[in-house]
């Protein structure tokens, strides 16, 4: 397993999808498989969260390209220099967390 992977699933909630390929791929009876699956999927789904952070994670793009691109405005309209490395380190931060996460859902 390399560091992208392991970066990559601090971003998305694939333990669910993983947990059921276990369980398909290693119990072989199916009926236990069924009930496995299904006691997975109940767990998951009455899983409380709260949701003002729900929303917040879902628009994690939006804020944070929306942060970015506010501190650019403040900076040009304030007359503060920003230099190439600077932006690329601001702009950079949205592209490793757009990748990263991967296609939105």
């Amino acid at each position: 397993m390399n560091i992208l992977s392991i970066i990559k699933g601090i971003f998305t909630s694939n333990a669910v999808d993983k947990t059921i390929d276990i369980v398909k791929e290693k119990v072989t009876d199916v009926d236990k498989q069924n009930e496995m699956i299904r006691d997975i999927a109940v767990a998951s789904a009455t899983n409380k969260t709260i949701p003002l952070l729900d929303g917040i994670h879902k628009l994690g793009r939006q804020i944070l390209i929306g942060a970015v691109v506010g501190f650019h405005m403040y900076c040009k309209l304030n007359d503060i220099p920003l230099s190439v490395e600077e932006l690329t380190a601001l702009y950079g931060a949205v592209t490793a967390y757009t990748l990263l996460k991967g296609k939105g859902r």
